[in-house]
């Protein structure tokens, strides 16, 4: 059986890394410092001389010569999509807990006559408030999620 490698993702937000080259301890420090300084780099620094994936990546960057426009460009693309797909975990944890929040009160109507309001509250995890205004008929059927 071939064993897949594994993979790390690190999430690093470029201007918040502030260490500098005499700094470095760890093999990811200084793929981040590659990364923030790449542009401006004219050798591979000392510190990374013994790593030949840094230079691979160093010979790729000094071929690839963006200009600030695309690069500046490149980062705005890749912002815009970093934005979409947060937009999009949020759409769906909403409507997730919209969909807990509709099943709860669904379950919550059909305890409705055999239950006290404080037994369901706690059954449901709906406020004391919601399961009043259920059995008040105050729970209008958008708040519940309910077409």
């Amino acid at each position: 059986m071939n064993a897949i490698p594994r993979l790390d993702l690190v999430l690093v937000e470029l201007p918040k890394f502030t260490k500098e080259q005499h700094q470095l301890e760890t093999l990811t420090e200084l793929w981040i410092y590659f990364m923030q300084y790449a542009r401006i780099l004219t050798s591979v620094p000392e510190e990374m001389d013994s790593i030949p994936e840094i230079h691979k990546a160093f010979d790729i960057a000094n071929q690839v010569n963006l200009s600030l426009d695309e690069v500046e460009d490149m980062e705005r693309r890749e912002l815009f999509i970093y934005d979409q797909q947060g937009a999009i975990l949020k759409a769906s944890q909403s409507g997730r807990a919209a969909g807990m929040r509709s099943k709860a009160i669904a379950i919550a109507r059909q305890l409705l006559s055999r239950l006290d309001d404080a037994t369901i509250s706690q059954i449901t995890g709906l406020s004391l408030e919601d399961v009043q205004n259920l059995r008040e008929g105050n729970l209008s059927r958008r708040e519940s999620g309910d077409s």
